[in-house]
């Protein structure tokens, strides 16, 4: 992945060097070492200004012909943040994930803060309104969801 320097703060390049960059080389490396291909599908969603430059992105991603699609990295522009950015780029996510035929999500958040318990919760409302699966890893604990079934 490149993104040009004019097009997106250092703050947002930074951003998208450790958390896909980073996690897709990973992928890479481990697959080669098995003599195998990544078999996933990996998915970044930009959100921009009215001026054309990059806010904030969305990154996840799932095996093509599985439904469990893992949505990894969610980052936005720290001047810009709790502008409702994060919220859009999350929707978007799993609406393109439910169009390749994903029903199954699951998420990892890190340490609990106030950020992070927003997430928890838009992520939940998201699930149950859609009838999702979903599970949520939560810094040291896990909440599954499963609105299908009407589990929680």
């Amino acid at each position: 992945m490149e993104l040009v320097r004019c097009s997106a703060s250092e703050n947002l390049l930074e951003g998208a060097r450790n958390y896909v960059e980073l996690h897709i080389s990973h992928l890479k490396d481990f697959y080669e070492s098995r003599n195998t291909c990544d078999p996933f599908k990996h998915v970044v969603a930009y959100a921009v200004n009215e001026v054309g430059i990059i806010v904030g992105f969305r990154y996840f991603y799932h095996k093509p012909g599985s439904t469990l699609c893992h949505l990894f990295a969610t980052f936005v522009d720290v001047d810009l943040r709790k502008n409702g950015i994060a919220s859009s780029l999350i929707k978007k996510s799993f609406e393109l994930a439910v169009a390749d035929g994903c029903t199954e999500f699951e998420v990892r958040l890190t340490e609990p803060s106030v950020e992070k318990d927003a997430l928890f919760y838009l992520y939940k409302e998201f699930a149950k309104s859609n009838s999702l699966k979903l599970k949520i890893y939560y810094w040291n604990r896990l909440v599954q969801f499963d609105y299908e079934t009407c589990n929680t």
